[in-house]
Parts: C-alpha cells; structure tokens; sequence
C-alpha cells in the first residue's frame, strides 16, 4: 500500500502539482484512495478496502468527532496550518469522501476525468475548479453543491433505517433517516461550533438471508440519498430478509446505524457473513454505537464472543481485540469490570490454544489474552507462560512478547520489580529500558506512580520518547484508587507546563496524563471550569475540548451499560 500511494504521486503531486497547500488534500487523499484501488483491482489483496474501512474509515471519523476536525479542502494561511493538516481528515476522509465520489459520477466518467485533468495540466499547477471541471465534463454531474457539501464543512452523518413490515413478510416501507449530531462541545460558550450537514449520498441497501451457507445478499438497491429522510421506494413488496444494512460495499463517508431486528440476528450471525466487507461494516458500527451511546458495552460484548472467532482479517481481528478491552475499560460499568475481563480471558485463552500454531492469529490472541486476564486462573497462566512453565505449539516467546507480558502482570501487581529488573540485565537495550519504563510505571502501587510523575516533571532531560512510554505506562483506567491524587495533580501543574516546556510535549503530557481514570460529572465541570479562562493557550483548549469528547463519551456510555443491566 505504501509502494503504491507514492506511485499515484507521480501523478496527483508530480505530473500535476496543486497551486497552493489549500489543495493538499489533491495529492494526500488521492493517492491513500487510489493506492487502496490499486490493491483491490490489480493485486491479489482484493480486500484491501475492508481494511480500508476497518482502519482509515475509522480513523476519519474518529478526527472528524472531535474539536480539532477541520474541511478537507481546508484554508491554509501558513506553512504551520499545513503541519496541523497531515492528519485523518486529508489523508482518510478524504480519501471516503473520493470513494463516494466514485459511486455518486460513476467509475469509468470517474477515471476518464482523471485522465482529462492530467492531460490538459501536466506539469503544471492546479487547484480544486480545476479538477472538479474535468469529472463534471466526463460525468455530466454539477459538482458545485457536491464541493460544498463534502469538501467545505466538517462532520460526519448518520444514517438508520426505519422499517415496516406487512403480514405476508414483505417490506411496507424502509426508509433512511441522516442526522448530523451536534458535538459534545457544542453547548460550551465561545466555542464555534459549525451548523450540522446533511448531505447527498450515493448509498446501496443490502437485504441479507441467513442460508445454510450464512449471511448471503438477496437484494441489492442503489440510491440518492438526499435530506433527512430519504424511502427506499424499490424495496416495497419486496421479501424482508434477517439483515438489512445500509451503506453495504461502504460506497459512503458515514456513521451506520444497525436496526433492532438485525442487531438481534448479527449477536448470533456476524460471523457468518459469506463477504468480509459486510462483516466489517458491521463491526465498525457496533463500535459507532457503543461509543456514541446507541449500544451497551455489554450487548457489544455478546457480539464479540459470538462471532470474533471466526475472524480471520489480521488487522481486522487485532482491533477487534483491543477494542473489547478498550470496551470494558472505558465504555462499561465499572462494577462489571472483573466479571467482563475474566469473560474475555477465559474466551481469549481458548481461542489462543485453537488458533493455528505459529500463525499471526496465534499471537494476536496471545496478546489478547494477556491484556485481559486480570485476576485468577487466567492471570496466573499468563505468568507461567511468561516463565516458560507453559506453552502453546508453535508460539515464540520473545523479546518483545515478554515484555508485553510483563507489562500485562505488572499492571495488575502479578510481577514486580525483580522481575523487571532481571528482564532488563537481559535486555539492555534501549528499547528495553523504554519498555522496563513502562512496566514500572502501570504498577498499582503509589510509588511506583510517584516515581513515573516526578521524572516526567523533573527530568529535563528525559527524551519525547521515554515520556510517551512513561505516559502509556502511568494512565490506567482501571486503576481509579490508586491515581485518585493525580486528578488534583493534573490541574496544578498543567499552567506551568505550558509555561515552561516545550509546545510538543506539553501536549504530549496533558493528552498522555489526562486523568480519564477519575471519570466523574466533578471531573466534567473542572474541565469547564479551565475551558472558562480567559489567557488559556489555543492548543492546551484544543486539548482540553478533546479530552472532554472523550470523557463525555465515557460517562454516557457507562451510564447506558449499567442501566442495561
């Protein structure tokens, strides 16, 4: 994928270069959509787009939620705005906003105006009128309101269906609702919020029957969807299938909402989807939904155990995994942590000694299961796998994968510092002496935090790098006894800080160190409370107001789950 994004700059960068860095999206989008195409249509990785969603997607909208989120044809004043911009919104919205753009002008017009533009401006300098003349010449399509829907405001849309049912099984009646949720900061004073958009998009309806050969389309229709609700008057009369999924083949750049009849039937069935893109989607909007608020992390949980492990996606599978132990950490009610994690060990252990000897699947669930075995039998297994009492055929214990191992124990106290100490004499690297950081910061023990906060204050001299491996190790979210003190802690020394260190690494410190752990309505108004100053530095409200999406994601979340219960 790397090879071939900057093969497509010797076209969209090299051969035809934008007139000024508003237009950075012309080459950065491009060439991380084009290089995606590539692999689909002429490698053998013909499901390069299912990682495309599962990763870039995902990561597009992840930046597109917060305060920080910015159009993708953005201004550019200065070379510092367009250090700011080499992020989520230029390389991966815009690279789903090009995939729409596909879908909604056709791909042969699409390509054919690719070659129009090159044509007419190799070696030279263009800007965006330039190109969106060329597809609308080879498509026939007005692009102007296209422009200003999908390249000049911010935000990502949701859309859910809504669907009746006849007697005789057939649909009455689906129609798709699109909202643009205001953000979380919305409601703060002198923060500028854009207006919610709608926006037009090309989307398909896929209708899903369970066979004995799993979760196969029946029906696919492709349509416009334009304004708040939109019906999709082609399925009328047509048989209801157990799932029904929107936006199917992702030919869009939005959120997907997952109905009640077909969450009920993907619980047991995800798995059995015939095409790993459908099962991905749907994964991505579990995820949508349990951090918006829409889905219990427990119900999530139930979907998870029944069908990851079917999964054999790597990448896929490796977020799946750490996002049902983010799930339970973040997202659930903290009374259930010890039975959720015990419930992961326990199903992770399993699929770890059935996973292929020696596969990439093997160690993915190795790892798994040691992030989530936090008490017990699990735990104490970790440990003898660690110690080489017990193995797994085909599994390399490694440099790495011990210190992973011992980073896992420690945080829970099943390891101290002898052990880090004699892993370290091993491994005198200096690799090893950042994860040997690491490990000593996680540790639930008052000293062991103390130690981690006075280096990263005291140290001078401590390098960027060695800072993020002590931040990683420090902020636990499971550990709210021990670094209750830090939430008092953060808010004092956060204003000399930004006074007295570096741009970089204060926002490294206060993102890194942010005390999630004391998630808390008290912990909310304090956050406002500093949002409220006056002489607040521009990054340092930047970060403030992204911690706060967080933490207001989290305590809703919570609130959902424990009311689930």
């Amino acid at each position: 994928e790397t090879i071939l994004h900057e093969m497509a700059h010797m076209w969209f960068g090299d051969l035809v270069t934008m007139r000024w860095w508003d237009d950075l999206w012309l080459n950065e989008s491009f060439a991380t959509f084009m290089a995606v195409l590539s692999q689909a249509q002429a490698t053998r990785w013909t499901d390069a787009f299912v990682t495309f969603l599962d990763r870039d997607k995902a990561w597009a909208k992840l930046q597109d939620q917060l305060p920080s989120t910015h159009a993708i044809a953005a201004d550019m004043p200065d070379i510092e705005s367009v250090h700011q911009n080499f992020d989520g919104i230029t390389y991966a919205k815009g690279a789903s906003v090009l995939r729409q753009l596909v879908a909604w002008v056709g791909q042969d017009e699409f390509l054919a105006g690719c070659r129009t533009y090159f044509d007419r401006h190799a070696w030279g300098n263009t800007d965006l009128a330039d190109f969106l003349g060329a597809l609308e010449e080879a498509s026939g399509r007005d692009l102007a309101s296209w422009r200003d829907e999908w390249l000049l405001t911010t935000g990502v849309t949701t859309v859910t269906p809504e669907i009746s049912v006849d007697d005789d099984g057939t649909y009455r009646n689906v129609t798709i609702h699109q909202e643009a949720p205001a953000p979380t900061w919305s409601d703060l004073p002198g923060v500028q919020v854009d207006d919610p958009a709608l926006r037009r998009h090309r989307i398909a309806v896929g209708v899903y029957d369970r066979t004995d050969a799993g979760l196969v389309r029946r029906e696919r229709v492709e349509l416009d969807v334009d304004g708040p609700t939109t019906s999709v008057t082609k399925l009328g009369g047509v048989q209801a299938g157990d799932v029904l999924l929107l936006n199917d083949d992702d030919l869009t750049y939005t959120k997907v909402t997952i109905d009640p009849a077909s969450t009920e039937v993907v619980t047991a069935d995800l798995h059995r989807f015939v095409d790993p893109l459908p099962r991905a989607l749907v994964w991505g909007a579990t995820w949508d939904m349990v951090r918006d608020g829409g889905l219990p992390t427990r119900r999530f949980l139930d979907i998870f155990e029944a069908n990851i492990g079917a999964e054999d996606q790597i990448g896929v599978l490796q977020r799946l995994l750490l996002r049902s132990a983010g799930a339970v950490e973040r997202y659930a009610d903290p009374a259930t942590w010890e039975a959720s994690f015990e419930r992961l060990a326990v199903h992770g252990r399993s699929q770890a000694e059935s996973a292929e000897a020696g596969s990439d699947l093997q160690l993915a669930w190795v790892r798994h299961w040691a992030n989530v075995a936090r008490a017990g039998e699990q735990l104490t297994d970790v440990r003898r796998l660690l110690n080489g009492e017990l193995s797994l055929p085909g599994l390399t214990v490694d440099t790495d994968l011990r210190w992973y191992l011992i980073t896992c124990l420690a945080r829970v106290g099943a390891v101290g510092e002898d052990v880090i100490a004699a892993e370290l004499a091993t491994d005198d690297t200096d690799l090893g002496h950042r994860q040997a950081a690491t490990a000593r910061a996680a540790q639930p023990l008052a000293e062991a935090k103390d130690a981690a906060w006075r280096r990263l204050l005291d140290d001078r001299e401590l390098s960027h790098t060695m800072s993020r491996q002590l931040w990683a190790g420090f902020s636990q979210l499971t550990q709210p006894d021990v670094l209750a003190p830090y939430v008092d802690r953060w808010f004092d020394v956060l204003d000399e800080v930004w006074s007295s260190r570096s741009l970089d690494w204060a926002i490294g410190f206060s993102n890194g160190t942010f005390p999630h752990h004391g998630a808390s309505p008290e912990l909310l108004d304090r956050v406002d409370a500093k949002l409220g100053e006056d002489d607040l530095p521009g990054p340092l409200r930047r970060v403030l107001l992204e911690q706060r999406d967080v933490l207001v994601r989290t305590l809703a979340a919570r609130d959902l789950d424990a009311a689930a219960a």
